[in-house]
């Protein structure tokens, strides 16, 4: 039994003083290195094998796998495994036109990019965007890599100076400015060329790699042939060869030979041959005259360029250049005008105005002032102020005055507005109705005021609310004289206008705004069967106007005027020349109807009362002299 043991063991134990094993190397340096075999068992990088030759497959996380054949009688078993390739993905946004660049070899399809372990230099190139560089390093296998890569729009901000300055600069052979300039890149190579005219051309190249502000500036090389020119006047415009090339003084090329031209506007046209030795011109050029022959009526003082240099009649040499002529003479609107004489033989014919002529021709009849009231302009004329004794209605202070008009008026066709007056003084809600409640000074000053606004010189001087006189010869704005009020009422008319309506007491129709029948229950007198549609004030401008195209000459308000209140009883052979009441007195003359008139007495265009403070009947209107 125990012999029968032993040869079992024998058995069992007999095949491993068979078996022959052998080292494999070079495996230390691949990751996760598996062995597999048909014929052989591998152990700890040890190959055991019953047969001299034997077969092992040796697999590793980023290489090939490999079957390699080995002979136990090798001196070395090694391993070499190939190394797999990472599939390299660039996501380009925006993606064009690119070039890709790793390793500075270019890389044509995005779709086709495998790399092993390693490091990598990139970079990427696309028109109008900066180019992108960077560092790729691979120190492990992997599928994909994904590298997501954003470009940058090109949009260098750069100041291009030169010395000297005022270099020409081309691009592209087209001119785009002169040094200094501000600049913005939007490409990557930028090629420029600075030209001046006695400097050699210079060619640059700025490369835009990045968006940072910079400031280049090259120094120009002096020209070797240089042509200086100078003139008397200088700025004078230099042609060489009929090509326009600046203005004196210049320093240019000299083209050795060809023809020169200077022009300056007002002088002769001056003509040179060039010649080689030419280095420094200088030339004086010569005004080019003009016979300037003044036909002037009347006879006047003439200046030039605000220069007394004749009277007329006159001949006189003027340079052919744009000049200013004002001409002069007691009593007459001067004339001032800019002239050219461009021809050898040059007329001026004027006829000046007297001041008077001048500002009618400047006076339409109607006129709209800066406030958007409508002034109607009157013609000089004559008036008899007041009523006959005769007449019925007359009141007793109704004064016959002979009063004549020397000067041309305006008077405004309506009364103040509530809207208007507020742009001087604010007293009341802004409104179409007329201001009432205005003492006399009040719309005095408020003619000042328009005056003033509209550079015309104030009629009224006052010291601390206190008139003091009127300013005869102003233009300005005033109230309208009682003469003037009664003569723009009653003048133009075929008929005698006792009303303004005419001669005859009954109304027959709506002639504005008077104490009517609505009126009854609060006024002792009002007009029976009438009715105008208002118990107060109505808006202006709202009933038909008079034969002068004038507003509530009859109803509405009555009106300051500008004379002191007298009584004075005159010769009738006395004709007061542009009359505009006393020089003194306490109170003011009142003239016209109001909302509140009833009685034949109010009514007629001679009533006349009087004050001073404002008062709910009483508005104004204004006019004011032309000249």
């Amino acid at each position: 039994m125990k012999k029968f043991h032993i040869a079992i063991l024998v058995l069992i134990v007999a095949p491993f003083f068979f078996i022959k094993s052998s080292n494999i190397s070079n495996v230390e340096s691949y990751p996760e290195l598996t062995f597999s075999s048909s014929n052989a068992f591998v152990y700890r990088n040890t190959a055991f094998s019953f047969n001299s030759k034997f077969n092992i497959n040796a697999s590793s996380y980023g290489y090939e796998s490999k079957l390699f054949s080995f002979d136990h009688s090798d001196p070395e078993k090694n391993i070499f495994l190939e190394e797999l390739s990472s599939q390299v993905i660039f996501k380009i946004t925006p993606l064009k036109k690119y070039k890709l660049f790793i390793n500075n070899i270019e890389i044509n399809d995005l779709k086709d990019i495998f790399l092993i372990k390693g490091n990598y230099k990139y970079r990427i190139e696309q028109n109008n965007y900066l180019t992108y560089e960077s560092t790729l390093t691979i120190d492990r296998y992997s599928e994909q890599i994904l590298i997501p890569i954003i470009l940058q729009l090109i949009d260098k901000k750069i100041l291009l100076s030169s010395i000297p300055e005022g270099a020409v600069i081309q691009k592209n052979s087209l001119n785009i400015g002169f040094t200094p300039i501000a600049l913005t890149l939007n490409e990557g190579i930028n090629n420029f060329e600075l030209i001046k005219d006695g400097f050699k051309d210079k060619l640059v190249t700025i490369d835009a790699n990045n968006n940072k502000f910079e400031q280049f500036s090259f120094k120009l090389e002096v020209s070797e042939d240089l042509l200086s020119i100078s003139s008397y006047p200088p700025s004078s415009s230099i042609f060489i060869n009929k090509e326009y090339i600046g203005i004196t003084p210049i320093t240019t090329r000299n083209p050795k030979k060809g023809s020169l031209l200077i022009k300056k506007y007002g002088y002769i046209d001056l003509n040179y041959d060039l010649k080689s030795s030419d280095k420094f011109l200088k030339f004086e050029l010569d005004k080019d005259l003009s016979n300037v022959i003044f036909n002037i009526e009347p006879k006047v003082k003439i200046f030039i360029n605000d220069e007394f240099v004749a009277n007329s009649p006159a001949n006189i040499k003027l340079q052919k250049i744009k000049q200013k002529l004002s001409l002069t003479a007691n009593g007459y609107r001067t004339i001032t005008k800019f002239i050219e004489p461009n021809s050898d033989t040059f007329q001026i014919r004027e006829s000046l105005l007297t001041e008077k002529q001048a500002v009618l021709d400047e006076s339409p009849l109607k006129n709209k002032n800066s406030i958007g009231l409508n002034m109607i302009l009157f013609q000089p004329g004559s008036i008899k102020l007041g009523s006959s004794k005769k007449e019925s209605r007359r009141d007793i202070n109704e004064i016959e005055r002979n009063v004549s008009f020397t000067k041309h008026f305006y008077i405004s066709d309506n009364l103040i507005t509530e809207t208007q007056f507020n742009l001087f003084n604010k007293i009341a809600n802004d409104s179409n109705l007329p201001v009432n409640n205005i003492s006399w000074t009040q719309a005095a000053q408020f003619c000042n005021w328009l005056s003033i606004k509209e550079g015309l010189l104030p009629f009224y001087k006052f010291n601390n609310n206190q008139l003091k006189e009127f300013n005869s010869k102003s233009n300005g704005y005033r109230l309208p004289t009682e003469a003037e009020w009664e003569y723009v009422s009653k003048s133009n008319s075929k008929e005698n206008l006792v009303f303004s309506w005419g001669e005859n007491r009954k109304i027959t129709k709506v002639i504005g705004n008077i104490a009517d029948e609505s009126t009854s229950e609060i006024l002792a007198n009002f007009v029976a069967d009438y009715t105008d549609g208002y118990v107060e004030r109505s808006p202006v401008g709202l009933f038909k106007s008079n034969q002068n195209s004038l507003f509530d000459l009859t109803g509405n308000l009555s009106e300051w005027t500008n004379d002191f209140y007298s009584a004075d009883i005159l010769s009738p052979d006395i004709i007061l020349e542009d009359y505009f009441g006393p020089l003194f007195g306490s109170r003011h003359v009142i003239k016209g109807s109001n909302y509140n008139s009833a009685l034949p007495q109010q009514l007629g265009l001679s009533y006349r009362t009087y004050g001073n403070e404002g008062n709910a009947l009483v508005g104004f209107r204004i006019a004011r002299w032309i000249y």
